[in-house]
């Protein structure tokens, strides 16, 4: 009996796990792997300078001053006195290109940003039915954003950004707004953690009194990132983002920075869980008031590559 009843026992607590797993993988895949349709505005969910791609796109905890013009709202915060002038060409895949400038006005308390970006797509070949091209069309997508953070805490800040979004493809286009809000905590000086939520927005159509309605990629990221222990007077950093979108998988971005004393920097990164991506790289130098970041980021499936060049220039 006692045999009995401890095979019983392990019979059911078998059981009761087996039941445990399938509904945390029934969960994990409905919340974490769902991949939705009707998700529009794609380009909102592209990394921006040289130096957070080149990290493999991680943007919460990284960065503070200048990253919180493009990347986590919260982190505009910064010891840094001087404003900051922010200036990106980013070289994409098939003739894509996208163009950034924005300006930090920095503080203790609270810090303010203004930004404006345009995403140009060229050549889009026009057809009415099967058969040869009938000519061809572009598109762009251009927003314009203000962001500002505050310190709630002696180690904690929030940001907020709205932006302004207008698309055009071929003869169809459309205005939207949206939100970015963020958090910001460093409780250690050497282990800072970021959260956002981005592109909160409403549902919009291309066309005029259409039933048809795209979502913006309204998207959630949490990260954190560390500053190692300085070996022969190099600086490292490393850091690591999760993030989804509805209309991908749950994706991770990780990278880590390296800084001479010089003033040089070597970056690496990894992109995991994406279609397209697995690696980027870059470097940076700063010199005086300017800054000079370069990524490289290649795309599987034939798509090439991308170069990023960041310019920033403190005054």
């Amino acid at each position: 009996m006692k045999f009995k009843g401890i095979l019983a026992f392990i019979i059911l607590i078998f059981i009761f796990q087996s039941l445990l797993f399938a509904g945390i993988t029934d969960w994990y895949e409905k919340t974490f792997e769902k991949e939705e349709s009707g998700i529009g505005m794609a380009f909102l969910k592209l990394p921006i300078s040289a130096k957070q791609i080149a990290m493999g796109g991680v943007s919460t905890s990284v960065f503070e001053g200048e990253g919180g013009i493009y990347g986590n709202p919260a982190t505009l915060l910064t010891k840094d006195p001087e404003k900051k002038i922010v200036f990106t060409h980013q070289n994409l895949f098939q003739g894509i290109h996208n163009e950034f400038a924005g300006i930090l006005i920095p503080g203790k308390k609270m810090a303010m940003a203004f930004s404006t970006s345009g995403l140009f797509i060229d050549g889009i070949e026009y057809r009415t039915g099967p058969g040869e091209s009938e000519g061809d069309f572009s598109a762009y997508d251009f927003s314009a954003s203000m962001s500002a953070a505050y310190n709630l805490y002696r180690d904690m800040s929030v940001g907020v950004r709205t932006k302004i979004i207008h698309e055009r493809i071929f003869e169809s286009t459309t205005t939207v707004y949206a939100f970015d809000f963020g958090v910001f905590y460093f409780p250690f000086e050497r282990l800072k953690f970021g959260a956002t939520i981005e592109n909160l927005g409403p549902k919009y159509s291309l066309k005029k009194d259409s039933e048809t309605l795209s979502r913006l990629p309204t998207s959630w990221r949490v990260g954190l990132s560390a500053d190692m222990p300085s070996f022969w007077n190099l600086r490292e950093i490393i850091a690591v983002d999760a993030w989804k979108s509805p209309d991908v998988r749950m994706r991770f971005d990780v990278g880590a920075q390296i800084t001479h004393p010089s003033r040089f920097s070597l970056r690496l990164g990894g992109k995991f869980n994406y279609d397209s991506q697995s690696f980027t790289a870059g470097f940076g130098y700063v010199w005086k008031s300017i800054s000079l970041d370069y990524a490289f980021a290649p795309y599987s499936s034939d798509l090439g590559q991308a170069h990023v060049v960041t310019l920033t220039l403190s005054i």
